[in-house]
């Protein structure tokens, strides 16, 4: 879901809204039904969301070795040029000028 990047526009003229949407889907239960469905390593504290997950959530591999896994993630930050190449490719692929 990459809830945790998230935000609102300093333009929108519905702040109020989205502020409250964004703050419920922060919550630990409403975060935990999301992970449920779809899985993922939890935003919270294991001790502040686990109560609201299934029992053994965390003994799967893809959360347990978390930290492991991350280094060998595709969730890598990329630099300018890549950042330009991918809008390049993707101008491209869309086909808009």
């Amino acid at each position: 879901m990459f809830c945790q990047y998230w935000s609102v526009p300093a333009s929108s003229e519905k702040k109020s809204a989205a502020e409250k949407f964004i703050n419920y889907m922060l919550e630990p239960d409403a975060l935990a039904k999301c992970y449920k469905e779809n899985g993922g390593v939890p935003l919270l504290k294991e001790d502040v969301i686990k109560s609201y997950l299934p029992d053994g959530y965390y003994d799967n591999p893809a959360i347990a070795e978390y930290e492991k896994l991350e280094k060998k993630s595709w969730c890598v930050a990329v630099d300018d040029d890549q950042i330009s190449l991918m809008d390049t490719y993707y101008t491209e692929l869309m086909g808009e000028d």
